[in-house]
């Protein structure tokens, strides 16, 4: 018997994979397909957004699903979230350290995630670590106000966080500000951190100001972008820098082209030497970059604007007062003539960002950032030479990582005894 075909279309009458089986259960309880009967479901070109779990059972054994040939057909079982306000860390998503989008147990491909105001220590992130495969695929991070993250309680982490591959994904509209690390510490107080592996990312058109530590941070990673954005005031203090590169990938870890840089005093362009980017994987052209209030002589990696780029770090970048309006209060539109402008920066509109509803914008609105709390040193663990029980400590150097052992030897004739830390599985890093 002749395969039954079933048409499924954006155009209808049957739209969705899920209306398609219900359809085909409906033929069977009527008696109008044989129990095991072929059928096949052809779905047209377009994309179908699953609302719920397709679910199929020992009803559906005869059933077929295919595309329609030469076509692509997207099954899409993204998930959007918008319009939150999170106003004390026991509430709204539960989440690790990061960035706007729900942790591991929640993050489906195509995801979406815009307009929403957080301003809590605590954060989300886009999960798994390194290169291997993972479910976070054409993500889209957007038009989120995100503040007051880290405050001073937390440390090596971001107001958006991603971690390892995401291909497609698009970080797009956000304006993120006030990112303070432990102050001990004084680590990973950073605005958009592309942690490691975060691949095939595109960081576009986000303001990211007031951070302790760098406005953006890439760690290993392949082929992301950052275009259009501004990037403005790390903390000089702190030794804050604009831009901060972690380990260098091939072809290249990050293209960072048409941004603003912008800081002031102490606070550097970036850390690591010019020819760091002139190798090749940094790709970076048509940038501007400005110092407002302090000598710019050593803020690009140890040297100035003009040492950096005879070295080949950029290509077609400018070192000028961009002529925003006010940014210390956060006013990053520009006044006439504009240098950036005519390096073909497109203006960003962060009017429609952060929440919709006319209650939570006013909620989120009457946030103010707190000041930061003051926080104990902690007390560190160290080993007496030698102990009560007659233990001594023979050493087998500082503890500086997993895997290195800590021996003690008793004193006198008992035979010494050796403590080892727990070591990670062998294994090479891609």
């Amino acid at each position: 018997m002749a395969a039954e075909v079933i048409e499924v279309s954006p155009d209808g009458p049957l739209k969705t994979p899920a209306e398609a089986v219900l359809h085909v259960r409906g033929l069977r309880a009527s008696g109008k397909l044989a129990a095991q009967q072929s059928v096949t479901v052809r779905i047209a070109p377009g994309l179908y957004e699953l609302g719920d779990t397709l679910s199929l059972s020992a009803e559906d054994s005869a059933l077929t699903f295919e595309g329609a040939p030469g076509w692509k057909t997207v099954l899409s079982g993204g998930l959007r979230i918008s319009g939150f306000v999170v106003g004390r860390p026991a509430s709204g998503l539960r989440c690790m350290r990061g960035a706007e989008a729900p942790p591991s147990g929640e993050c489906r491909r195509n995801g979406q995630f815009p307009g929403s105001r957080r301003h809590v220590p605590q954060h989300c992130l886009l999960p798994y670590r390194g290169y291997g495969d993972t479910a976070s695929h054409r993500n889209l991070i957007s038009y989120n106000r995100i503040r007051g993250i880290g405050q001073g309680v937390l440390s090596d982490m971001g107001g958006i966080y991603t971690l390892g591959r995401s291909p497609g994904t698009r970080i797009v509209g956000n304006v993120i500000s006030d990112v303070v690390s432990y102050n001990y510490t004084g680590s990973g107080g950073n605005g958009i951190y592309t942690d490691e592996g975060s691949s095939g990312i595109v960081i576009e058109s986000n303001v990211v100001c007031r951070v302790k530590n760098a406005l953006i941070h890439q760690n290993y990673g392949r082929e992301n972008i950052a275009r259009n954005n501004i990037f403005a005031f790390p903390d000089p203090a702190a030794g804050g820098v604009c831009m901060s590169l972690g380990r260098r990938e091939r072809p290249y870890s990050v293209a960072a082209t048409n941004n603003i840089f912008v800081w002031e005093g102490a606070a550097r362009a970036y850390s690591h030497p010019p020819k760091a980017l002139a190798d090749g994987p940094y790709r970076c052209g048509k940038n501007l970059y400005w110092c407002y209030g302090g000598t710019s002589t050593n803020a690009f990696g140890g040297v100035d604007f003009a040492a950096a780029m005879a070295a080949g770090a950029d290509d077609g970048s400018v070192f000028a007062d961009p002529l925003f309006n006010d940014p210390k209060i956060g006013d990053f539109t520009f006044r006439p003539g504009s240098p950036a402008l005519r390096l073909g920066f497109r203006p960003i509109d962060i009017s429609s960002v952060g929440v919709r509803d006319p209650v939570m914008k006013k909620r989120a609105d009457a946030y103010r950032v707190p000041a930061q709390r003051p926080i104990p040193v902690p007390r560190r663990h160290e080993f007496a030479t030698e102990s009560s029980t007659g233990f001594e400590f023979s050493g087998l150097g500082p503890l500086t990582g997993l895997g290195r052992g800590i021996k003690l030897s008793r004193t006198g004739a008992t035979p010494s005894a050796t403590c080892r830390l727990p070591t990670e599985p062998a294994g090479k890093r891609p």
